[in-house]
């Protein structure tokens, strides 16, 4: 089953809620990310070419400055693609609680959903199409102990 959210789709299989997401926010983000790395790369590289050829011992402060954002990026896309797989899966057994908010304008509504580990994710719904009724419906009609507030 699918349900439509303000930024991708939400899909109910197997007992899990799995989110897809339709921007490109993160594309965007990540090539921007990839731009820094990629300079960083090659200033190291200039300096082992430096320490290599002329020997300069202020070249391994250059080596170190360099690397430090090197591997913090590699973990930090490391990180992000574990998240990702772990933070769009949410098994519907889980689920404790679903708190339904308005926004400001009050044109979305956010259902936030919490487990019993104290895990929550944060989904928007826009209210004409009120997808957010037809999934709360679904995820009781699966685990009737969910909490529903409003």
């Amino acid at each position: 089953m699918e349900f439509i959210t303000t930024d991708g789709k939400l899909e109910i299989k197997d007992n899990k809620i799995i989110q897809r997401r339709l921007t490109n926010e993160r594309r965007r983000n990540a090539i921007f990310g990839f731009y820094f790395f990629l300079f960083f790369v090659n200033q190291f590289i200039k300096e082992i070419d430096k320490l290599n050829i002329e020997g300069k011992q202020s070249a391994w402060v250059g080596l170190i400055l360099y690397a430090i954002p090197i591997l913090s990026y590699i973990i930090f896309v490391i990180y992000t693609l574990v998240r990702q797989i772990i933070k769009n899966n949410l098994e519907i057994s889980k689920i404790s609680e679903l708190i339904l908010k308005d926004t400001e304008l009050g044109l979305e509504k956010y259902l936030l959903v919490k487990t019993g580990a104290k895990r929550f994710k944060l989904y928007k719904f826009r209210n004409l199409e009120k997808e957010y009724e037809r999934l709360i419906e679904h995820l009781i009609t699966i685990n009737p102990y969910i909490k529903v507030t409003a």
